[in-house]
């Protein structure tokens, strides 16, 4: 089997595999921005998608979910989790985002073992009252419920903002935040508020620009949440779910 795939990345061609026998070779798309100019295989070569492992992840949240600051898709957090746990990543980051009420009517109408939910500085930045906040997370842990009520939720409060203590207009912090989630979700059934601050220290040198996570970031953040997430989900060949995770912080859980 002879067969060459390419793509392009922001500052070089990368030729990802020349193969002169039968063999599976991993290809991903770039995260961020991505001009694909040719895609040529052989003639007895075949290219599919990865066959799904039936464990299905569900991650939303902004631009440090996107994984917008890692130098490569594979370093995001969410790319390094769904290798460690073998899930099948959805990845609904877009950076910007918020946690809009909008979300809950999109959620996919698939099954799936877990939802992370990671918002709040871009809520922060635009003065999104708490109460409003709160709602649309309730709002949308139901809608995600709705469609897989034997999923955990896991609503990651934000990060660290490195040397950013002042609050918005509004007088808000992103402490004000993390408390009023773990709060209005506390009475929710398999639903876990977890601490973004126990994911990633507060450390200048693990982020770009003191808000998003550069790679050395992004791994600590991976290897914090995997121990959050394991216990979770289901051993592959079991239907059931574990306890209490170990590691980073949660804050609340039923």
């Amino acid at each position: 089997m002879g067969t060459r795939m390419a793509a392009y990345a922001p500052t070089q061609w990368l030729a990802l595999s020349q193969l002169n026998r039968l063999k599976t070779e991993p290809f991903h798309l770039a995260h961020d921005k991505m001009q694909l100019a040719a895609l040529e295989i052989g003639e007895d070569a075949s290219f599919v998608p990865v066959a799904p492992s039936g464990r299905r992840w569900l991650a939303f949240g902004d631009s440090i979910t996107q994984g917008m600051t890692s130098t490569l898709p594979t370093r995001s957090y969410v790319s390094q989790v769904a290798r460690a746990l073998d899930l099948d990543l959805w990845n609904f980051g877009v950076g910007g985002e918020r946690l809009v009420s909008v979300l809950a009517d999109g959620v996919p109408q698939v099954p799936f073992m877990m939802a992370t939910i990671a918002y709040g500085t871009n809520d922060l930045v635009h003065g999104v009252p708490l109460e409003v906040w709160c709602d649309n997370a309730v709002k949308l842990a139901r809608a995600l419920h709705a469609a897989a009520p034997a999923a955990w939720l896991l609503f990651i409060t934000p990060i660290p903002w490195v040397g950013h203590p002042m609050p918005n207009a509004g007088g808000l912090s992103l402490s004000d935040y993390r408390t009023a989630l773990a709060t209005a979700l506390c009475e929710l059934r398999k639903v876990l508020v977890v601490d973004g601050t126990s994911l990633i220290d507060e450390r200048d040198d693990l982020f770009v620009d003191s808000i998003h996570p550069n790679d050395r970031g992004f791994a600590l953040y991976t290897e914090r949440l995997t121990a959050v997430m394991r216990p979770h989900l289901p051993p592959k060949k079991q239907a059931r779910l574990a306890g209490t995770a170990p590691g980073a912080k949660p804050l609340t859980g039923r």
